[in-house]
């Protein structure tokens, strides 16, 4: 590792020089150079957003078939059978399917499958496997007010529970996304204020916060001496003996969803429900197997992967993982990679202030080789700026340029940036 270097005007016109000649549009691919499918998929996501079948076609020379299965591509039904071009609408597993309705795109590429025998095989078999399940739900899944038990469930529930021959009715209003119960014939006295409620507050009268999710108090009437009016008043104690009763009717409420959810036509109709709704989403991010950084293969974690395929890809990523999780060996890996691959000749890292040691043996332990320019706040001052500037813009060969937010702070900016 290098620290910073004061350079004399002379070093200074040979670095400018360099860089001029280092200006050979190295940005630019050459296709008639061989990639491997993972650096041609890297640079085509990176430039397109997606796949450029045409170019990683020509710039491997592989088949079609071998890149589709190699680097896990799928083509979207839908859109090919609007385009019907051969390298069109080719799409990483994640992409194809993140935040997507399973069964919606199961039934889609069926019916294009159908259409164009034998087509979208791969997508209905990868759709297979992750097509949720009618199994495994319980009662404790299904609190007060979840949406996947029907609102008929709900009052059988209530009228169990309370000793009522009537259910209550309850209805769902989508657009304030509330529920509203309303009962048919007044709740037993021994039920309402007794078993489950209080003398000042009853649960008939708390049904409606408990399927919103709302807060329940027991409020009082309150003489203002300030007003001259009375006022609502929370009576904490009150308060405290309503809510242990209702955790009473709440152990009731799991004990009959689960008898009746023993019946399997209605287990299967709250299971179709779930799967419908939220259960049918796929919810795993971007997944970046491919991603293989030399000297790293072992110790990278999934979604260290994850992110580091992110980067290359995408020129804006942020790393949102806990304390200790390994952001600054993700940062290295991703930097490593870019360089690697050629998607970027200069790369700054600005680490804060306090971070910068261990950032720095972070270096030592899983680059121990590499060369990095690393500027320490007490080396640096604004007068030192401009040598740092002319390392940047020159032709240096640092993996890195690593430097405290401190000493980011006192760089000049162009007009431009402002």
């Amino acid at each position: 590792m290098r620290k910073l270097a004061i350079y004399s005007e002379d070093d200074l016109e040979e670095e400018r020089g360099a860089a001029e000649n280092d200006k050979t549009g190295a940005e630019e691919c050459e296709t008639d150079v061989r990639m491997e499918p993972y650096e041609a998929y890297v640079y085509s996501m990176r430039k397109h957003g997606k796949p450029d079948m045409e170019f990683i076609l020509s710039s491997t020379g592989k088949t079609l078939e071998v890149l589709v299965n190699g680097l896990d591509l799928y083509q979207d039904p839908m859109r090919y059978d609007i385009h019907q071009r051969e390298l069109e609408d080719w799409y990483p597993l994640s992409s194809y399917m993140f935040n997507q309705h399973i069964p919606r795109l199961y039934k889609e590429a069926e019916s294009m499958n159908q259409r164009y025998p034998g087509r979208f095989e791969r997508n209905l078999e990868v759709l297979k496997k992750h097509y949720p399940k009618l199994c495994g739900l319980t009662a404790y899944d299904l609190p007060i007010g979840n949406r996947m038990v029907p609102n008929w469930l709900y009052e059988e529930i209530f009228r169990r529970i309370l000793d009522l021959s009537q259910p209550p009715s309850i209805s769902y209003n989508t657009e304030t996304q509330r529920f509203t119960v309303h009962m048919n014939e007044p709740v037993p006295y021994v039920m309402n204020h007794v078993e489950y409620g209080t003398k000042k507050k009853g649960i008939s009268d708390a049904l409606s916060n408990l399927m919103n999710e709302e807060e329940v108090v027991v409020k009082e009437p309150v003489w203002d001496i300030v007003t001259g009016r009375y006022k609502q008043v929370k009576n904490e104690s009150e308060t405290v003996l309503f809510l242990s009763r209702v955790k009473s009717f709440v152990n009731r409420y799991y004990q009959e969803l689960g008898e009746l959810m023993s019946n399997p036509e209605v287990y299967e109709q709250i299971s179709e429900r779930y799967c419908d709704t939220i259960g049918g989403y796929f919810k795993c991010g971007i997944r970046c197997d491919w991603v293989k950084v030399p000297g790293l293969e072992t110790i990278l974690r999934d979604y260290q992967k994850d992110g580091i395929g992110r980067a290359v890809m995408n020129p804006v990523t942020f790393f949102a993982w806990g304390t200790g999780a390994g952001k600054s060996l993700g940062m290295l890996a991703a930097a490593s990679e870019m360089k690697r691959l050629g998607i970027c000749r200069k790369i700054l890292m600005v680490i804060p202030n306090g971070s910068l040691e261990n950032f720095v043996l972070e270096i030592d332990k899983y680059f121990p080789n590499g060369n990095y320019l690393i500027i320490y706040p007490k080396q640096f001052s604004q007068k030192k700026a401009y040598y740092l500037e002319t390392i940047a813009a020159s032709g240096h060969e640092y993996d890195a340029v690593i430097m405290a937010v401190s000493s980011y702070m006192m760089l000049d900016m162009t007009k431009e940036y402002y």
